[in-house]
């Protein structure tokens, strides 16, 4: 018999007072889409993220533009968990996650002077995601 196992996705969210960074993750931390839009764009963006994947959760940084997403989401589907967890230094370890990726004399030029070369919101969204998988699974 064919068993079917529908896998349940986490929208992490970076809201800033301009842009707005997501990551959509499974309960093992495999990224399935990252990205970056601006916050009067998001609305329509979290519309078509509910509409093509089955998000269980979505977790919230707490960071300046948080509660503003908090209401659309509730505006849009308020049957969906919302979990706010802490941000700290979520925009510091999302740097040096990026600048530790590159290679080359570009990646140690970075390194050397902690240059970031683009904007890092969707990597400090996946780490939010992160920590909120890290820790729901310390209590179970």
């Amino acid at each position: 018999m064919l068993k079917v196992r529908f896998i349940n996705l986490i929208l992490g969210i970076d809201a800033g007072s301009h842009k707005v960074g997501y990551a959509i993750l499974d309960e093992k931390n495999s990224v399935f889409l990252k990205g970056i839009i601006l916050l009067n764009d998001f609305r329509n963006e979290l519309l078509k993220l509910l509409n093509d994947y089955k998000i269980e959760t979505i977790v919230v940084g707490n960071g300046t533009g948080h509660k503003r997403i908090v209401e659309f989401i509730g505006e849009i589907n308020p049957n969906l968990e919302i979990v706010v967890i802490s941000e700290k230094n979520s925009s510091v370890e999302a740097k040096w996650r990026y600048l530790n990726s590159l290679k080359g004399l570009k990646g140690f030029f970075y390194k050397l002077i902690g240059y970031a070369d683009k904007p890092l919101d969707d990597i400090s969204a996946q780490i939010i995601a992160e920590r909120y998988l890290k820790e729901r699974g310390k209590k179970k």
